[in-house]
């Protein structure tokens, strides 16, 4: 676990230090991804909904509004602009759709979906980008030209070129050189010169494993003297398991990996880890790049192989398609299910594609070459596949089952024969209990007699009787009219407190009745001070009433008199209370309070008539409450008052009063009773009745008696008897507990029975989030992307018309989807876009921008190659060298090219602003995950193990819902590609460092400074902890010159030696601090040591240096 450090004051000194080193890069703008989230969300919603009052087209201008252009959005209307740029709680758009106001509610006809209004909201917060630069009165809509088309130069055939031939080259290592030389010298431009080695290692390690090198790796890098010494630390950082975690974190920003749906329903993807794992194994194995693509969109549909562990990562894969977000509780069901084929076709698209599509789902793409008609010809495709497992009132996903058949029929097998032997188990726990509440009922007199006694000596309350309590009285929804109980749903300090007189001084015994399915302890106080340990911190089984049980909390001396006691919890997790009781505490059995004449019955069910009888609501019970009456007779004048209250019942029961029960006629009929012996005999007599009802119930077809009685008043006992708060109902749920131990051996030994087959169970079958061929099908074109308004004839399934002169285009068919056949087409050799877009992708990741800037977009508005024959010769070689990505990681970093030092050159800088010739190294920072697990593996800290998932909700539970935040935890020491990924409610540390919620494809995260990065060296614990461990192992080292300590900090954190000015400046600031702490605080000089060397560890690891790389 990660643990939070005790500070010392020169934190104050840190935070001065830290602002020093601080400096503000460049961000990068996320501009194009953001208009593909408009094109796809935002404006098909006003085309649908609003257009037809508020645009040029529909001659309507309602309110002074024009939705159909920018500058019209932004203008507004009557009522002012419609839209706040980064406040959707401002926009006037935002209040209208959620129609809060009836005076502004849009649009008319109906409310939007929930999920269009986030959108919606999602849209303005990230400051409403909106691409529609031209005024709505010119835009004429055109047929594709579709030669002119396929001169853009994305969707041309690849060109295999041959590196140019350069005079006096003694630069290039690579074609990869050749081609950047060449263009340097087009502009007047030299390539950097090499990088060091402490620069090449530390840039290496961080590119390929994600971590920095420690100072050993370095040292044995530097002593290195021979040849190939770099490309030896390539092939060991390719070969490292750390390789996959690295690059298998960048793809999972490209197929927006999650761990939870998101949303509306934000549902645990507790099984989405599975494809996390399947992507690291995948990157390490260099599986090749084409048969990725395959197993992602089709590896269901692939050939089974005979590697077991192969065949599951094939299904594994698919998941790709599966874990985009959903609104499970959208009642349109098929909108649900279109909504669901375009997140996927938008995924496939861009991630292996390069290309835009969403917009042509309600018309032909506004800028590419992609016509409505492709769209629906591939969304077939997805329509004919099965994602969903049910549409019910909350929609559930697919799971696929990774069990073989074998594993199958063991697990079936299993699952018949403990189902058998439980069945046995309950039909003999029927029996038993029929026969012991058969035995209760017989022996109601003596155990009613006996309850009388017992009631006398101890001390019942109800819990909602607490004179003061935050806590809330339910008798309707976890609690009932006979179990009435308090509980909370709030936060914060709960507590009850009561006021109990106690009639005797002696020892006695405190026993608490509550119901808890989780454990949810409380706090005892008696008389202000707390007892013991915490109590009330077992499960009963269940928060309704049916889980109540009595535990007991506490021994006590109490004197009699009034006594204050009182129950203290924290936050929404309380037990839920129904009553407590002080008994005289028996010196050797639980029990021994009871009177000793229980006959037969265990002593819980005499217990149990007292606790029933003891309740405020018997006093009017139809039947008991007359018993209640007998109970106060006193022994003198008994038949004076029992002959008063039969008459009195008798006069009620020939009224019809609803007050007393026919039943009591066997108790008040003929001579009055002359004892409560007498009187409890008669109890018996009804009880006696309804036994006889029971073994007299009919008996149906199936064998088994009727489950009711036919006379509703011996029923209506029966369930009274049975129930939580009965006499007979905490004995039945102790089940065999409380029946004799001679007469539970047939149970014991099915019991056994259970339990070796219990101890037999095979490993529970796996699953995983996946995909599967559903009915098969063409879809429509849904006019304007209404699924309720369908053109009259399907449009067969296929791919984008625009690259069939590269790619032959596929037949769809058959009993299949067709995803198998678009993954193929999608990996042809001749298929002008998919090498591109993963050579770009991988490139981008080695030098932070890629040959297109825009690696999700290829299209007519995203980036043009700043080396289109770079671009090509890479893309066809990786083709060749079997799409492999290790090769490309290899040659791209064993390149003059990648191998520049990072420096700065005004006159390249004025040419080239931002170095896409790549006239030096790019200087790049850390992203979220490395910034968190460079600070773990610089003190030895983090845990390299492998795999599995942290996220504690269980699959398909709520991570988050609209009474709690994120359940997910983050302290494990893991590697950051592990900890939870939770859609809507992200990770401080991701959200700060530019790790967006992943609801949609990440093609680049930007890179921002904001004043949450600076807090957080400055007040995390995680880095708090950091500091306090460095130096500890500072001071512990045999070195006291404070220069050398700089040294050995500054190797540790940035892989060099300080400067000499470094030295001086660090030297000066300890010097000052240390004056300051020990004329100030008057601290030993051990504590102001500790203090110091903490603060400037603290300033080091908040330098630009340790979370940026050259």
């Amino acid at each position: 676990m990660i643990q939070q450090a005790e500070f010392g004051p020169a934190s104050l000194w840190a935070g001065l230090l830290i602002l020093n080193f601080l400096v503000t890069p460049n961000s990068i703008d996320a501009g194009e991804e953001q208009y593909e989230q408009f094109e796809r969300e935002v404006r098909p919603l006003f085309v649908e909904h609003c257009y037809r009052c508020h645009s040029l087209s529909s001659g309507k201008q309602k309110g002074g509004l024009l939705l159909d252009s920018r500058d019209s959005l932004r203008n507004g209307g009557d009522s002012g602009s419609a839209i706040v740029e980064g406040d959707p709680a401002a926009s006037l758009l935002i209040k209208a759709v959620k129609q809060l106001d009836p005076d502004l509610s849009m649009p008319p006809e109906a409310k939007l979906a929930p999920s269009e209004i986030v959108a919606l909201e999602r849209w303005i917060l990230s400051g409403a980008p909106d691409p529609r630069d031209e005024s709505a009165a010119v835009v004429v809509k055109k047929e594709i030209d579709w030669q002119k088309a396929r001169e853009h130069w994305a969707f041309q055939k690849m060109a295999d070129p041959q590196p140019p031939s350069l005079a006096a080259d003694e630069w290039s290592r690579d074609a990869i050189d050749q081609f950047v030389l060449a263009r340097l010298r087009e502009k007047g431009l030299a390539p950097a010169p090499g990088a060091n080695r402490r620069t090449l290692i530390r840039r290496a390690t961080f590119d390929l494993a994600g971590l920095p090198p420690t100072p050993e790796e370095i040292d044995h890098f530097l002593a290195d003297d021979q040849p190939g010494a770099f490309e030896r630390i390539v092939d060991r950082l390719l070969a490292s398991p750390r390789y996959g975690e690295r690059w298998a974190r960048l793809w999972l920003d490209v197929v927006r990996y999650a761990d939870s749906n998101g949303l509306d329903e934000n549902l645990a993807y507790g099984n989405a880890w599975r494809y996390r794992d399947y992507v690291i194994n995948a990157f390490s194995s260099d599986i090749p790049f084409d048969r990725l693509v395959l197993e992602q969109l089709a590896g269901d549909l692939l050939p089974v192989p005979d590697d077991i562990e192969r065949w599951k990562g094939q299904l594994i894969a698919t998941g790709f398609l599966a874990m985009g977000p959903k609104m499970l509780a959208e009642q349109d069901k098929e909108k649900l299910a279109i909504d669901i084929v375009d997140e996927q076709l938008d995924v496939t698209a861009t991630a292996f594609l390069g290309m835009t599509v969403g917009c042509a789902r309600c018309h032909d793409h506004k800028y590419d070459p992609i016509p409505t008609r492709d769209y629906y010809a591939l969304a077939g495709i997805f329509r004919s596949t099965s994602t969903m497992e049910n549409f019910n009132h909350v929609s559930r996903w697919r799971e696929l089952s990774l069990a073989t058949a074998d594993e199958v029929e063991v697990r079936k097998k299993w699952q018949v024969e403990i189902d058998v032997a439980r069945k046995r188990a309950k039909e003999i726990e029927a029996d038993l209990a029929a026969g012991q509440l058969g035995r209760w009922r017989k022996h109601a007199a003596q155990d009613l007699l006996a309850a009388s006694k017992g009631r006398k000596s101890a001390v019942y309350f109800e819990a909602e009787s607490a004179e003061k309590t935050n806590l809330h009285i339910d008798s309707s929804h976890w609690g009932s009219p006979e179990v009435t109980i308090l509980h909370t749903t709030k936060g914060g300090e709960q507590f009850a407190r009561w006021s109990v007189e106690i009639p005797h001084s002696r020892r006695w015994r405190l026993d608490i009745r509550y119901a808890s399915k989780e454990s949810r302890p409380m706090r005892l106080f008696i008389d202000g001070e707390q007892i013991g340990d915490p109590v009330l911190g077992s499960k009963t089984g269940d928060f309704f009433p049916k889980g109540q049980r009595w535990e007991q909390v506490a021994t006590l001396d109490l004197s009699s008199g009034i006594h204050q006691l009182e129950l203290k919890g924290t936050g929404a997790s309380i037990p839920h209370l129904d009553r407590l009781r002080f008994v005289p505490a028996g010196e050797k059995d639980a029990t021994t309070w009871l009177p000793s004449d229980t006959g037969s019955s265990p002593p819980a069910v005499v217990a149990g008539w007292i606790d029933f009888l003891d309740r405020s609501s018997r006093q009017k019970d139809p039947l008991f409450g007359t018993w209640l009456r007998f109970l106060q007779l006193e022994e003198g004048g008994f038949v004076d008052g029992a002959r008063e209250i039969c008459d009195d019942v008798s006069a009620e029961l020939a009224a019809g009063s609803d007050g007393v029960s026919p039943l009591l006629r066997l108790v008040v009929d003929g001579l009055p009773p002359e004892s409560l012996r007498e009187a409890a005999g008669r109890f018996q007599g009804v009880l006696s009745a309804l036994d006889l009802a029971s073994e007299k119930r009919p008996v149906g077809k199936d064998g088994k008696k009727a489950a009711t009685l036919q006379d509703p008043e011996l029923e209506r006992l029966n369930g009274q008897l049975i129930a939580p708060g009965g006499p007979f109902g905490e004995p039945l749920a102790l089940g065999e507990k409380a029946i004799p131990a001679e007469m539970r051996q047939p149970l014991e030994e099915v019991r056994g029975e259970i339990t070796l087959l219990e101890e037999s169970e095979p490993d529970p079958i796996s699953t995983a989030l996946g995909v599967a061929d559903g009915k098969v099908g063409d879809l429509p074109v849904h006019i304007r992307g209404n699924h309720l308004n369908l053109a009259k004839e399907v449009t067969p399934r296929g791919v984008l018309e625009i690259i069939s002169h590269c790619v032959p285009t596929p037949v769809f068919g058959g009993e299949e989807s067709g995803r198998l056949e678009l993954a193929r087409w999608i990996v042809h050799e001749e298929n002008p876009l998919t090498a591109r877009v993963i050579v770009n992708r991988i490139w981008q990741g080695h030098f932070g921008t890629g040959i297109v800037e825009t690696p999700s977009n290829f299209g007519f508005r995203g980036g043009t190659p700043s080396h289109p024959l770079l671009l090509d010769r890479l893309a066809r070689d990786f083709i060749s060298d079997g799409w492999s990505l290790k090769r490309l990681h290899r040659r791209i970093l064993l390149s003059a090219t990648w191998q520049q030092e990072t420096r700065v050159n005004e006159r390249a800088r004025e040419i080239d602003p931002g170095n896409r010739l790549l006239w030096s190294q790019n200087r790049r920072r850390l992203e979220a995950e490395l910034v968190r697990d460079a600070l773990l593996a610089i003190t030895g800290d983090l845990d390299l193990a492998m795999g599995g998932t942290l996220l504690p909700t269980a699959n398909r539970g709520y991570v988050t819902n609209d009474q709690s935040g994120n359940q997910a935890r983050y302290d494990a020491p893991r590697r950051a590609i592990y900890l939870p990924i939770i859609r809507n409610a992200m990770f401080d540390l991701f959200s700060s460092f530019d790790f967006n919620d992943p609801s949609a494809p990440m093609a680049r995260r930007p890179s921002t400074i904001i004043a949450h990065q600076a807090l957080f060296f400055l007040n995390s614990p995680l880095v708090l902890s950091t500091s306090e461990r460095l130096a500890k192992e500072l001071l512990g080292l045999e070195i006291l010159d404070a220069a050398e300590r700089i040294d050995w900090l500054s190797e540790r954190l940035l892989g060099r030696r300080a400067t000499a000015e470094e030295k001086q400046r660090a030297e000066l600031y300890l010097a000052a601090a240390r004056a300051a702490l020990l004329g100030e605080a008057g601290e030993e000089e051990e504590k102001v040591d500790l203090s110091l060397w903490q603060s400037y560890c603290q300033a080091v690891l908040a330098s630009n240096e340790f979370i940026y790389f050259d």
